[in-house]
């Protein structure tokens, strides 16, 4: 990083707001660029760079080496675009994507557009990095968390796609133009200036940013922070013996779990309802392993600054199509969380064959399906903390089609290393070890729906079926389909709940395998489904690069057995419910009261906004519904709005919002805490009140209780937008231009 960004960050983390601004403005194209390559849709792009942004503001105090600061804020970038892919299902085909400068593409040019919208996400994301952004390879290694020859493999693979299908299509020796297609690659991905969509949404967000960037702290000595340890460790204990939960909600959600693993790992981002009762499900029919069986290693460290640690085999699941294997270590360590390594050391082995797929250079290349059918379901999350030094995590996958029903399956689970979240440049432990056990079959009900003559529009379905633990959907597509998307949900738009592990930043529901005939299959493993479950399953196959279409769609009702064919009115959005207090009663609000504003109750990102005329403090907020807690949230800094704006929700079922100048209401007292409540929409009854309760975190005192009932949210039209005046310029004729003046 050149010396002038580096200082930047350093002022920025130091609290320096235009610092931070004009860090974002400088990293804004290759933001633009990054986020366009996995969305290819300005919208969803700029709704990812603004999430970017303001989660870089409130954590860039973290970052421990500025140098550092592109590859972190670039990871956050493709982590954010890919929760948009997967939450919203909004894809575009690349040629709605805007066309490069230089007037008509050529047909050469038209070649490299196909060429590029035929690549899988993981490649054109790496083209891109590599040819416009110009990282290293290291750097993308970082920025992805893979392996240095995962990224080479993928750069090799995308340009010899390119070379396949531009020059030796046409006959051209590959050697005597490789040169030109990195140039025209290069040119095709280029974008020479950030849309307006994207430069308006960031003045949105530069608008409503706090007026201090939260400053970098000052980090204690070991033997400081081993002191403190100590001291907090007496005062926890204390405070269990008075009574935990009246003293402090928070503390009582974090001390060590209850239950087994299954149910206590962190699974999603926002909880599914119908995922958390699975993985209950697993928890009751798991088998414990005995402490005169425990299955259990002691690790070394591998290196300078690593520590050993412990892995214990705790309890299985095996139900003769999936296995579950709930697993805890014990290392000094007090990361939040861990997640694992992926390298030549990481397998599965059933009855001793390797079920993981590597290539010549270790690289893990069929981590999720080599062909067989085996499914790597393992959790995405990493490795939970449930106490200091203390971590638990899941296994899981789906046993081969040749294992299918085995009885008892030998089971040897290898481990790569363990790498430290909050600082993805350190090892906890690089040091490879494995655990082995026998999965011994338990009789769990297997429903099935008939999936014969299944066909619409070249898709076969090939099988479904479900089990208390997983639910399983394969299908057959012809390879004209360009990189589509398969996607399943109840018939009401409920999720499921996906079951997967991710690579980089790529969350993986399903896996794909090639047949060699023209066709291509997708494996999806969501989470099982209750016995008595009434609800058909709406699976679909979306084409996303190509048609832009649902090509096929699949009404599975495994209470019957039976499969019906669909239509795209059947994947239907879950129902939004809100609440809004109107404009009056902000202009309404009093110095030192509190209200809520809105409730923004959406499956995929629940938020709730309390207005107040009072200080800034730290809240605890408590939604309760006949007269139960359903859950807790707590503000912090960083949801804080001093100078808020007004606004509804204008497009409900997504979640789009408008803010306008009108909706800041001059000589009011409007501030605004602004809380993201990820376990609202599976806590709540939309269809019965709901008290919100608001205490101060720290003296307890109570400040608000307010019964507010939800309705139930309709599409509405998008209001006019009115610019705010410092964009508008004003013309000749005494029009106005939209135009942003320079």
């Amino acid at each position: 990083m050149p010396f002038a960004l580096e200082k930047l960050v350093r002022n920025a983390q130091a609290g320096d707001k235009e610092a931070f601004i004009a860090l974002m403005e400088s990293h804004k194209l290759s933001m633009s660029r990054a986020a366009l390559a996995i969305l290819h849709n300005e919208e969803d792009a700029a709704d990812a760079i603004a999430e970017t942004v303001m989660e870089a503001f409130a954590q860039l105090h973290t970052l421990r080496q500025p140098k550092y600061f592109k590859t972190w804020m670039t990871r956050a970038l493709i982590c954010n675009c890919y929760d948009i892919l997967r939450q919203r299902q909004r894809y575009v085909p690349l040629d709605q994507a805007p066309e490069p400068a230089g007037g008509e593409p050529n047909d050469q040019a038209l070649d490299i557009r196909e060429s590029l919208a035929a690549l899988a996400e993981n490649d054109r994301l790496v083209l891109t990095l590599h040819y416009m952004d110009g990282l290293k390879i290291k750097e993308i290694a970082k920025v992805l968390g893979v392996k240095e020859g995962a990224v080479k493999s993928r750069l090799m693979r995308g340009r010899n796609r390119l070379q396949k299908y531009t020059w030796k299509e046409r006959g051209i020796p590959v050697k005597q133009n490789r040169e030109a297609l990195r140039y025209e690659a290069q040119a095709e991905l280029e974008l020479q200036t950030v849309p307006p969509v994207i430069e308006n949404k960031l003045r949105q967000v530069y608008a409503e940013l706090p007026e201090k960037v939260p400053a970098r702290k000052r980090i204690l000595p070991r033997w400081a922070q081993r002191s403190l340890a100590t001291a907090a460790s007496l005062a926890t204990a204390f405070t269990v013996l008075l009574g935990v939960n009246g003293a402090n909600p928070a503390l009582a959600e974090s001390l060590p779990f209850v239950g087994g693993i299954f149910q206590n790992i962190n699974r999603e981002f926002v909880p599914t309802q119908n995922l958390t009762e699975a993985q209950r499900r697993v928890s009751d029919m798991a088998v414990p392993v005995g402490e005169n069986q425990e299955t259990s290693v002691t690790v070394p460290a591998g290196g300078m600054l690593e520590k050993p640690l412990t892995a214990s085999l705790k309890e299985v699941y095996y139900d003769g199509s999936f296995v579950f294997a709930g697993i805890e270590f014990q290392i000094d360590a007090d990361s939040d969380s861990l997640s694992e390594k992926y390298d030549e050391n990481y397998d599965v082995l059933l009855n001793g064959e390797s079920q993981v797929a590597h290539d010549e250079n270790g690289t893990v290349t069929g981590r999720y399906d080599n062909g067989s059918g085996f499914v790597d379901m393992s959790d995405g999350a990493g490795w939970t903390q449930v106490e200091r030094g203390r971590y638990i995590t899941q296994r899981a996958f789906r046993v081969p089609d040749a294992l299918q029903g085995a009885e008892s399956l030998e089971v040897t689970l290898s481990f790569a290393g363990i790498n430290d979240n909050s600082n993805l440049l350190t090892s906890v432990n690089s040091t490879p070890f494995t655990l082995d056990f026998t999965a011994q079959k338990t009789e769990a009900a297997i429903r099935t729906a008939v999936c014969q003559g299944a066909e619409m529009g070249g898709v076969r379905l090939l099988s479904a079926y479900t089990t208390p633990a997983a639910t399983y959907i394969q299908v057959e597509y012809p390879k004209s389909y360009v990189n589509p998307a398969m996607g399943a949900a109840f018939e009401d738009g409920i999720a499921i709940g996906y079951y997967g592990g991710n690579e980089g930043a790529v969350c993986l529901c399903a896996t794909e395998a090639d047949l060699g005939n023209g066709m291509l299959q997708k494996r999806l493993v969501l989470a099982g489904l209750k016995e008595d479950e009434s609800r058909k399953v709406v699976c679909w196959l979306f084409d996303k690069n190509g048609s832009g279409q649902y090509e096929a769609v699949f009404i599975l009702d495994f209470a019957a057995g039976t499969v019906e064919l669909g239509s795209a009115e059947d994947v239907q959005a879950a129902p939004v419910f809100d609440y809004a207090c109107g404009a009056e009663a902000v202009k309404a609000l009093a110095g030192g009261e509190y209200a809520i504003e809105k409730i923004h109750l959406d499956q995929d990102k629940p938020m709730v906004y309390l207005m107040t005329g009072d200080k800034k403090r730290d809240l605890r907020v408590e939604f309760w519904q006949e007269g139960a807690r359903a859950c807790t949230a707590y503000s912090d800094g960083y949801s804080w709005r001093d100078d808020a704006l007004y606004w509804e929700y204008y497009n409900l079922k997504n979640g789009s919002s408008m803010s306008r100048d009108e909706d800041r209401y001059e000589g009011t007292e409007h501030r605004q805490h602004m809380l993201f409540v990820p376990e609202l929409y599976v806590s709540l009854d939309p269809g019965l009140p709901v008290t919100v309760k608001v205490f101060d975190k720290d003296s307890g005192d109570g400040l608000l209780a307010q019964e507010v009932a939800l309705t139930q949210s309709q599409l509405y039209d998008e209001p006019e937008y009115i610019p705010a005046p410092e964009d508008l310029v004003g013309t000749e004729d005494g029009a106005v231009s939209s135009e942003v003046q320079e």
